[in-house]
């Protein structure tokens, strides 16, 4: 229902004639939504075209024209494929239809004949996980132009794989050595719209037609040239930021992931401070990783106010699959019941990176390790150690923390463990990671220099400031082109840092738009529309406009995640930054924050019903947070109970600890008395002696209505 409103609001939004047009939008009587729509009566572009035709710059135009109108908004279609393209005759003149304006569906890697095309039209940078724009359609756009000029296309033989390797590496052959008749400059705008690097990629639809005036193939003011928007209309469209200076520490980590297939088992530590692009630089690695064929595990990212993040909690979901994790282990022998569960995972990873589901090799990424509890830094100790000749690779990434580099220090002797710090970047990549936005301007260096003094090469803050440049008029359009006002540059107060840059951002939104970045700052991980429009409750136009600009304005970006289950591949939300979270957060008063926590938690609720248990940690973490005392204490109990039973002793003192302090209101004495011994148990079992006694004297006092043998246990 929520991808027919969202297409049925775009499709609205866009009157253009070569985009398919609706009529209505509606409930059956079982309340199924459905839309109706202008009938086509054509067939996809490949079948009307076979080779190269004069008609075809025709058609081309008019598709160019229609995907033009989607950019100004500031949209990308990112499924453009032909049977989104449907062709007919109108009077022995070719017209074509834009369909299917749902955006950002779930792609699939799954070599299964269905989802196969579709993701084979897509460009490589949505793969990577990355923000897109206008070049990301017009990739696509020239996989359906290959197609129909050659013949060749993600079905034409081969597998995914290959075809995706031939994207990513610009393995395309000229289209005029398939067929002479095609003009130079369409096979020359082919190669380039196809190259995988965006930057060499026209920035629009309307710079590929300013090429076809140019090369002779139209006539400049053709009606053919119309774009069915006003001259007038501000164009929404902003390219994305260029992913520089990073080739070397890509092309090691490419060296690393060769020598784990070959049986030899690598650890990688990647350190470097907020805002250096670790991120980004995990996404870049693990497209290529999976074009290498090897069997990716990315663990989610999350927000600075979540839960401690458990690396053991994740495993033990993805490698157990519902299973119960057996254990009969009791909290006495809490060191012995550890590393029993570690040699656990261990071997679950072992067996799984050397069996036939991993054709390649097992890679495990690990995102923000600041994030995740002391657990998992044992964790990732103990498996560093006990590693021996799986194909396996372990990458982390983290902020230049003390616990993060004693562990590096600590497993620096072995040879199969190795440490990349991440830099700032130099002049040179500032000036091309503005140039990438600021494309038309040849005279630069000013806008770099600035930028370059204020960022000190860290990307977040050149990006950040940017943007901000970009809102307050010192970058701005020309018609096409993007320009900067080098007297606007100097009046332009400098922030004190990057932070101060972001608060200044949120104070333009709407009152919509801060709510939606409150609600993804609460929620702390990745968050679907679903989701939003469950917790806000907005009319799914208001929605999907906040949705577009945030991300419009570099607020939200994409995050992809592989269901390792059905191998589908995911897309969610999520806010674009650590700066951004902490600056978003620290505005919400303290009882506005309890009740987005409580929204946040019936909305998962809500959406969530079929697998509870999954997200049971995350409610429960909700409900606490949110004041609801009663939720909050039948969920902490349910998850401190779960968290033991996974020998999780740290999560399960913490929930418990939580539903003691709730347990006043709800339990009676005797249950109250078995809670503080159960609190002073995981104390006791994890380390924290001192805070056990405290338990035990507190339940000493309630001793004496029970029996004897309570007050032996509580004696010790």
């Amino acid at each position: 229902g929520l991808r027919l409103s969202r297409e049925f609001f775009y499709l609205s939004q866009l009157a253009h004639p070569n985009i398919v047009r609706v009529f209505d939008y509606g409930l059956t009587i079982d309340n199924s939504p459905f839309f109706t729509m202008e009938f086509v009566p054509g067939v996809p572009i490949t079948r009307f075209f076979r080779g190269y035709q004069p008609a075809l710059l025709e058609v081309l135009i008019q598709l160019l024209s229609a995907l033009d109108a989607i950019h100004r908004e500031g949209l990308v279609h990112c499924d453009i494929k032909p049977n989104n393209i449907l062709v007919f005759d109108n009077e022995g003149k070719p017209v074509v239809k834009l369909l299917d304006l749902g955006f950002i569906e779930d792609v699939s890697f799954s070599s299964s004949p269905s989802p196969r095309g579709t993701l084979g039209y897509i460009a490589p940078e949505l793969l990577k996980g990355g923000e897109v724009d206008s070049r990301t359609d017009l990739y696509s756009l020239g996989l359906v132009l290959y197609e129909v000029l050659t013949g060749i296309g993600p079905a034409s033989g081969g597998s995914l794989e290959e075809w995706l390797r031939r994207q990513y590496y610009s393995g395309f052959e000229p289209v005029s050595k398939f067929n002479p008749a095609v003009p130079a400059a369409l096979d020359n705008l082919v190669l380039r719209l196809l190259n995988p690097d965006p930057r060499r990629r026209p920035a629009n639809a309307e710079r590929v037609l300013e090429e076809f005036v140019s090369a002779g193939l139209i006539v400049p003011e053709s009606p053919r040239m119309q774009t069915g928007v006003e001259p007038s209309v501000i164009r929404r469209d902003l390219l994305v930021p260029a992913f520089v200076g990073r080739a070397p520490l890509i092309a090691r980590l490419k060296e690393l992931l060769g020598e784990a297939a070959a049986g030899k088992p690598r650890v990688v530590f990647i350190s470097g401070e907020r805002g250096a692009g670790k991120s980004r630089i995990l996404g870049e690695f693990k497209f290529l990783a999976q074009l290498e064929q090897a069997t990716v595990i990315a663990f989610e990212p999350v927000a600075l106010g979540a839960r401690s993040q458990s690396l053991v909690e994740s495993l033990i979901n993805l490698l157990w699959r519902g299973e119960e994790v057996e254990t009969d282990i009791s909290l006495e022998f809490f060191q012995e019941s550890k590393f029993q569960l570690f040699e656990r995972l261990v071997r679950r990873l072992r067996a799984l990176a050397d069996s036939h589901r991993v054709p390649h090799s097992l890679v495990l990424l690990v995102d923000d390790f600041e994030l995740f509890d002391p657990l998992s830094l044992e964790f990732v100790r103990y498996l560093a150690l006990s590693l021996e000749q799986e194909r396996l690779l372990l990458v982390i990434t983290g902020l230049r923390e003390k616990r993060l580099l004693d562990l590096v220090g600590e497993l620096s002797e072995r040879p199969y463990c190795y440490h990349l710090d991440v830099d700032t970047l130099d002049r040179e990549a500032v000036h091309e990671l503005v140039s990438s936005v600021v494309s038309d301007d040849d005279k630069v260096d000013e806008l770099v220099n600035w930028v370059y003094e204020f960022a000190g090469g860290n990307p977040l803050a050149t990006i950040e400031v940017i943007y901000s440049m970009i809102e307050q008029g010192v970058i701005f359009r020309e018609g096409l082109h993007w320009r900067y006002s080098p007297e606007s540059l100097r009046n332009f107060p400098i922030p004190k840092n990057v932070a101060d840059l972001v608060r200044h951002r949120l104070e333009v939104l709407t009152p919509e738009e801060r709510e939606l970045l409150e609600v993804g700052a609460v929620t702390a991980g990745p968050f679907t529309i679903e989701f939003l429009r469950a917790v806000l409750n907005y009319p799914d136009r208001t929605l999907f406009q906040a949705v577009n600009r945030l991300k419009g304005l570099g607020l939200l970006r994409t995050f992809y995640s592989r269901d390792n289950e059905s191998e589908e591949v995911r897309g969610a939300l999520i806010l674009s930054s650590k700066v951004l979270e902490t600056a978003v957060t620290e505005r919400i008063p303290q009882e506005r924050r309890r009740e987005l926590h409580r929204r946040v938690a019936l909305a998962l609720e809500l959406v969530h019903t079929d697998k509870k248990d999954k997200i049971l940690f995350d409610l429960a973490h909700q409900w606490i947070q949110s004041g609801d005392r009663e939720q909050a204490y039948r969920y902490a109990l349910a998850a401190g109970k779960k968290a033991q039973e996974w020998l999780l002793f740290d999560e399960a003192r913490l929930f418990y600890e939580s539903a003691l302090n709730l347990a006043s209101d709800f339990v009676t004495p005797a249950e109250r008395f078995n809670l503080i011994e159960r609190v002073g148990e995981l104390r006791e079992a994890t380390g924290r002696y001192h805070e056990a006694i405290d338990s035990y004297q507190q339940g000493m006092s309630l001793a004496a209505q029970f029996a004897g043998e309570n007050r032996m246990i509580l004696a010790r």
